[in-house]
């Protein structure tokens, strides 16, 4: 364990315990008069208080561990600002390169990982993504794009997009996910011709069969095997209603996609807001979204929770894991503000302790 960790524990136990911060900051001095005399890098007071808070607060169900994944966490990739303000958000391990960015077009390419795109839409000014022969391209929205094998997965939180690729086009729009292939798609197989009644000129069409062996599996609690089966069924294998999407969720959550549940939750949340099950839709969308380590977009699931359903227990539960997602995201003053609601709302609560360390003594 590095010295970091070591001191982030040692701060941590002893707010635990009841110190103050002047007594506080002269052990971190001695810690670090002992880290130079082993030449360690010196850590900064503020980081190690930081950490030092996010162990104390203990919002996550586990205790210290918390601190230790924040302080071995590889930094963030950056983000990229075109020249119109949009932004483009990749994720650990994807590479994504400007290929254009004038004033008619903007082309960026993406490989290795996923990619979230915020983009002020301009008719006159076309963004596009691609992802090898797959191109994905904006109608004014927030998307994500995760390439994935011989695979692309694009989800559309607003807006609408459209996808072109090798013998494959669709429009997308908000709450909607489908998979790509990168591969041209073979010839469909020709179907038979259904008998024609008496009387009848031409033969009625042939509806599709829509693959529900998913839904069979996931209720024998075989997720992997319902995962398999759904990422491989067309998008309307899921129907539009809160009970399958949020069985979608699980399925993606318990089989170790946790990624691919962001979708059906925010289906539910956005598109059935009064369905008695969007609050927790929303506030499972926070966990999966903090446990993929977008902290940031997991602090607004948490509020559109607590919007939902402003009294009750989930409530306070939301507000609390808020400020956890702030404490991960780095942005301590608004981790602050939050916890100073908390204790208006909840003077008793359950994280309350925790929540005075964080926001400190009362003016």
């Amino acid at each position: 364990m590095s010295d970091r960790v070591d001191q982030a524990a040692v701060l941590g136990a002893r707010l635990e315990a009841g110190w103050d911060e002047a007594r506080v900051e002269a052990s971190l001095a001695r810690m670090h008069a002992r880290s130079r005399r082993r030449r360690v890098v010196r850590v900064g007071l503020g980081t190690a208080l930081v950490l030092a808070v996010a162990g104390a607060i203990a919002l996550r169900s586990t205790p210290a561990p918390s601190s230790v994944a924040i302080a071995r966490r590889a930094p963030e990739p950056s983000v990229v600002r075109l020249r119109d303000g949009s932004l483009a958000r990749p994720e650990q391990g994807a590479v994504l390169q400007v290929v254009d960015d004038s004033s008619e077009r903007v082309t960026l390419a993406l490989s290795g990982g996923a990619a979230r795109f915020e983009v002020l839409h301009d008719q006159a000014r076309l963004l596009t993504v691609r992802v090898g022969p797959i191109s994905i391209i904006d109608l004014g929205t927030v998307f994500r794009v995760e390439p994935q094998g011989a695979r692309v997965h694009v989800a559309v939180q607003e807006g609408r997009v459209r996808v072109e690729g090798p013998g494959q086009t669709a429009e997308l729009i908000a709450g909607e996910a489908r998979w790509f292939s990168t591969r041209p798609l073979p010839p469909s197989a020709p179907q038979p011709a259904p008998p024609v009644a008496r009387g009848q000129t031409t033969a009625p069409p042939i509806a599709a069969p829509v693959d529900r062996a998913w839904k069979t599996l996931a209720a024998a609690g075989r997720f992997d095997e319902a995962w398999s089966a759904l990422a491989n069924a067309p998008p309307e294998a899921v129907r539009d209603e809160p009970e399958e999407l949020l069985l979608a969720a699980d399925v993606a959550r318990l089989s170790a996609h946790p990624g691919e549940a962001i979708a059906p939750l925010e289906r539910v949340v956005h598109q059935h807001p009064d369905d008695a099950r969007a609050p927790m839709a929303a506030f499972t969308l926070g966990k999966v979204l903090l446990a993929i380590d977008r902290p940031a977009d997991a602090a607004a699931a948490f509020a559109t929770a607590r919007s939902l359903v402003p009294a009750g227990a989930l409530a306070e539960d939301a507000l609390a894991r808020e400020i956890e997602a702030w404490v991960s995201a780095r942005a301590p003053e608004r981790a602050r503000e939050k916890g100073r609601e908390y204790l208006e709302r909840y003077p008793d609560g359950a994280k309350a302790v925790g929540v005075r360390k964080l926001v400190g003594p009362s003016p």
